[in-house]
């Protein structure tokens, strides 16, 4: 399968130096419905205070919550391509308190560095946090592919 010239840009901009077609891929041979994907090292639990569980409360807050309209979402480019990946229409994405819902797929924001998908739920830092980063495109576009799996089931 040959690719376009735009998705030849994508895959360099993503640092991909290899691409092979792999239908299989989105066939149901995952190993499981809830993939996760690091682009850091893992965390060590540690204890913390009711004070700064608040602060990060309040700082999760502010990043789920930093788009002011729908049309702040929709002028990311990355956000773009999701939707067409989806193929989801505008017009049925909502930005509400939680997210911006998809269709049937909630999408969050947080601090962490990382992306994760369970239960039609995606978790990933903001958008521009994610645009910066190869290692963390690649784990969304494995999550989004966890989910295209499941509602194609």
């Amino acid at each position: 399968m040959n690719i376009n010239e735009r998705q030849f840009q994508y895959l360099q901009t993503m640092g991909v130096s290899l691409w092979q077609s792999r239908p299989q891929f989105f066939q149901n041979n995952l190993p499981s419905s809830d993939v996760e994907q690091s682009a850091t090292e893992p965390e060590v639990v540690t204890t913390k205070t009711v004070k700064t569980i608040e602060e990060d409360v309040q700082q999760e807050s502010a990043i789920m919550h930093s788009f002011d309209n729908i049309e702040q979402f929709f002028s990311q480019p990355l956000s773009i391509d999701i939707l067409i990946a989806l193929n989801c229409d505008k017009s049925n994405v909502l930005l509400t308190t939680a997210g911006v819902q998809l269709d049937t797929l909630l999408w969050q924001f947080s601090s962490d560095d990382k992306c994760s998908y369970k239960e039609q739920t995606l978790t990933t830092p903001n958008l521009i946090n994610l645009s910066k980063s190869n290692q963390l495109k690649s784990a969304l576009w494995a999550c989004l592919c966890s989910h295209i799996n499941n509602c194609n089931n």
